[in-house]
Parts: C-alpha cells; sequence; structure tokens
C-alpha cells in the first residue's frame, strides 16, 4: 500500500510541476495586465517582507519528522500523542507570534513603506500585510497536520490538495481582478486556498489517520 503510495507520489509530483508551470504561463500574463505594474509591484513588496515572519519556523516541520519517526519506531503510541501535542503547541506559538508582529508591521506601515510608496499605497499595503498575516498565522499551525500525513506516508492526498489548489487559483483570482480588487484579490484567494487546505489536512488526519493528543 505505501508503495503504491509513493509510486503514485512520485507521477503527482510532477504532474503537479507540469500543472503550475502551464497554469503560471498562461495566467500570469493576464495577471499582470489586469493587476498593472503598480499594483502587482505593491503585491510583491509587501509579500516580500511578510515572508520574512515565516523564518520564525526554523524548519521545525523537518525535526517533527525526525522526532516522530524515533518514537513511532519505539512502538510507544502515548510518546506519539505527547510528541504531536508538544509540536502543536509550538506551531501555534509561532502561529500567533507571527500574526501578532504581522499586524505591527501592519499598524506601522508608514514607517516600514513610507519612503517607497504613496500615502494611499500606504494605506493598502498596511491591509495587505494583516491579511498576509493571517494567512501566516493558518499556515503555520495547520503545518503539523501536513508533516503528519507525509509521516504517514499519505502522499497521494497531499499532491492532489496541492494540485486542486493550483487549479483553482487563477479561476478564483481572475473574476475578482475583473471587478477591479486589485492587489487584494490575489491576498484574499491565498488566504481562502489556505484555509481550506488546512481544514481538509485537519479532518485527513482526525478522520483517517486518527491522529491523537495527549497534552
Amino acid at each position: 500500500m505505501k508503495a503504491n503510495q509513493l509510486k503514485a507520489g512520485v507521477v503527482l509530483s510532477y504532474l503537479s510541476i507540469g500543472i503550475s508551470s502551464v497554469i503560471q504561463l498562461a495566467y500570469t500574463p493576464v495577471m499582470l495586465r489586469l493587476l498593472g505594474q503598480s499594483e502587482y509591484g505593491l503585491y510583491s513588496l509587501v509579500n516580500s517582507v511578510v515572508s520574512y515572519l515565516g523564518l520564525l519556523t526554523f524548519g521545525i516541520g523537518g525535526a517533527y519528522l525526525r522526532f516522530y519517526s524515533r518514537e513511532r519506531a519505539s512502538g510507544d503510541k502515548e510518546a506519539v500523542a505527547r510528541l504531536n501535542s508538544m509540536f502543536l503547541l509550538v506551531f501555534s506559538a509561532i502561529g500567533a507570534l507571527a500574526l501578532v508582529m504581522g499586524l505591527v508591521l501592519a499598524g506601522n506601515a508608514a514607517a516600514v513603506f513610507g519612503e517607497k510608496l504613496t500615502a494611499e499605497e500606504i494605506r493598502r499595503a498596511g491591509g495587505l500585510v494583516a491579511l498576509l498575516s493571517v494567512n501566516m498565522a493558518i499556515s503555520i499551525p495547520s503545518g503539523i497536520f501536513s508533516s503528519y500525513i507525509t509521516a504517514q506516508e499519505h502522499y497521494i492526498f497531499q499532491r492532489l490538495l496541492n494540485i486542486a489548489s493550483s487549479v483553482l487559483n487563477p479561476f478564483l483570482t481572475l473574476p475578482l481582478l475583473l471587478m477591479g480588487m486589485g492587489s487584494l484579490a490575489l491576498v484574499l484567494v491565498s488566504l481562502c486556498l489556505t484555509a481550506v487546505t488546512a481544514a481538509f489536512n485537519v479532518a485527513f488526519c482526525v478522520r483517517k489517520l486518527h491522529i491523537r493528543f495527549q497534552f
């Protein structure tokens, strides 16, 4: 079963790369034309600043996989449950810290971007930073569940979820861009897809993999 998961996961990984490449080639020029150079520059600037908050994780997902493998090899289910609980708390604390730091940046957007943007762009940048911080606050704690799925070697589910997210992104974003929402459309769609992906990962871990926690 796991051998089949691995083989299918490899095939789906290449399929995901191919689909993402095709979508980007077709979608990016249209998105840039609808968004405009100035608005895209604003989005890129804000996204690059918020992405630094991701450094707070310090590669902790890899650490979880290492310790999970050790506890699983020992056959101690209680130890695995305690490990899950510890990492959930750590991920949640990092997510909360990222959110607080992001909101602080959003509240001080003038100090962060003041020399580069106009007053209107600073106002929009603050809103984008806040939304991207919420996005990160969701994605970081949900990392424990995606790591657990990886540890359980259920690659098909993860790859299909990635493919679905890649395909849905442009179909959700383009209508909002046509409505004139600008860079806000990119951030809102990203936030929605992150939340839905996290919900699917949690549901899969709880219902299918029966993940356990022991605080």
